[in-house]
């Protein structure tokens, strides 16, 4: 049995080398700030760190530390939320781009377009990636919160509106605003049909 995966025979000296670019791409992807990415990755490592004697070997090394990292990110988010007044939870213009109109239907205008048979290619395309966090970038906080926790980290939706004092029906309505804004930029600066 190797080392990572005995439980409490974990080293912690090849941490860095080992998993340091993957945990920092997982942060910088889902608070999109280098520099707080840095920080929320030593923030794990430290407590993996601290922690490491009572690893248990149920997971391999790196997705114990891939839990630790979610777990700052997420308490970063609420920390982060509990320091917004509630005035700037909505912002003034809920819909900035006109993709909706005045009963919450997508105005025709903006139907999505063919982006082609072979979706899975074009998530291998580094254009991609780089359009999609310029997108993600443009998305108001909030919406680019929900999305990213839905999307990324995969929590459901009742966990989401419950977190950020939601209903259920408006949880919905963002994700759905997040992904037509996400659709909208990336059919502008990466898909041409």
């Amino acid at each position: 049995m190797s080392a990572t995966s005995e439980p409490g025979k974990l080293d912690p000296s090849g941490w860095v080398e080992k998993h340091g670019d993957y945990l920092y791409g997982l942060a910088q992807f889902r608070v999109r700030d280098s520099g707080l990415a840095e920080d929320l990755v030593q923030e794990t490592l430290i407590a993996a760190f601290k922690g490491h004697e009572r690893y248990e070997g149920r997971s391999n090394e790196r997705t114990w530390l891939t839990a630790i990292l979610k777990n700052k990110i997420r308490d970063y988010f609420r920390k982060k939320r509990r320091d917004i007044p509630l005035s700037e939870l909505m912002p003034d213009d809920p819909d900035p781009e006109g993709l909706f109109d005045s009963i919450g239907h997508i105005n025709v205008d903006f139907a999505p377009k063919d982006w082609g048979s072979d979706p899975i290619r074009a998530l291998d395309r580094s254009e991609f990636r780089t359009a999609l966090q310029k997108c993600l970038g443009g998305l108001p906080d909030r919406t680019a919160e929900v999305f990213m926790a839905c999307e990324v980290q995969g929590e459901s939706t009742e966990d989401i509106a419950a977190r950020y004092n939601l209903t259920r029906n408006n949880t919905w309505v963002l994700l759905h605003r997040a992904r037509q804004m996400l659709r909208q930029c990336l059919e502008k600066n990466w898909y041409t049909p």
